[in-house]
């Protein structure tokens, strides 16, 4: 058996089918987190996913969008130069148009003092949705007053069981 000493536990695997590029693999660490407290909701009960965003207080103040997508993460889009590991979708243009809502609480603001926020994705029960159906999020780190990208974060996922 392999021994690291990792004392944790992982709970986010990800197989590829192909080699990533070294764009992909820095988009996946450009920032210190993007953590989720579950990756699965029951379609029958409901539930939240809480997310925590943690880039650091050199991005104090800065503002964040979280994105999202239903088709995956690969092969992603490059915008303004900065990776983002989301195919857009239609459900990546309804949170666009959405931002905030009580389904999509805080999935637009700014960063804290110490560079972290908090958002919440809150669904109701018994919505028809298939089990086994995934959503993906990612967000983009950005200068409210120019409006300039200056990174994104790995992706982070949800199954509806």
């Amino acid at each position: 058996p392999l021994h690291t000493g990792h004392q944790g536990r992982i709970d986010q695997v990800v197989v590829y089918d192909r080699a990533l590029t070294d764009s992909e693999i820095r988009a996946m660490y450009s920032f210190a987190s993007f953590v989720t407290d579950t990756t699965n909701i029951s379609v029958a009960n409901g539930g939240t996913q809480k997310f925590t965003l943690n880039v650091g207080p050199a991005f104090r103040g800065k503002r964040y969008w979280i994105h999202g997508s239903v088709t995956g993460i690969l092969p992603g889009i490059v915008l303004a130069g900065i990776p983002i590991l989301l195919m857009p979708d239609p459900y990546t243009d309804l949170l666009i148009a959405v931002g905030n809502s009580a389904v999509l609480t805080n999935f637009r603001g700014t960063l804290s003092a110490v560079g972290v926020a908090t958002a919440s994705l809150n669904i109701p029960a018994g919505l028809s949705i298939p089990v086994g159906y995934k959503l993906f999020h990612a967000y983009l780190i950005y200068d409210g007053t120019t409006g300039k990208i200056l990174g994104s974060s790995n992706p982070a996922w949800l199954q509806f069981k």
